[in-house]
């Protein structure tokens, strides 16, 4: 086990929200999702939320395809 998870890849926002008396929430942003496991598991006492961020583009591409398919399944 590595004394220290490399978080090197990561940006971690200076802001800072509080969304209540015992919640404080940070934006790290990291492109490699094994790291993202790694950094939730050193902190287990934490809750996390990991949300992948994709271009408008490929979002949007990827809902057509995907309500295509779905309108296909209403024919069988």
């Amino acid at each position: 086990m590595p004394d220290q998870v490399d978080l090197s890849g990561c940006y971690r926002s200076d802001h800072t929200n509080r969304g209540g008396e015992d919640e404080i929430r940070k934006l790290v942003e990291c492109d490699d999702p094994l790291t993202v496991s790694k950094f939730c598991s050193m902190l287990p006492a934490f809750v996390f939320e990991a949300h992948p961020v994709i271009r408008v583009e490929d979002a949007v591409r990827g809902e057509l395809e995907v309500i295509a398919w779905r309108d296909g399944l209403k024919g069988k």
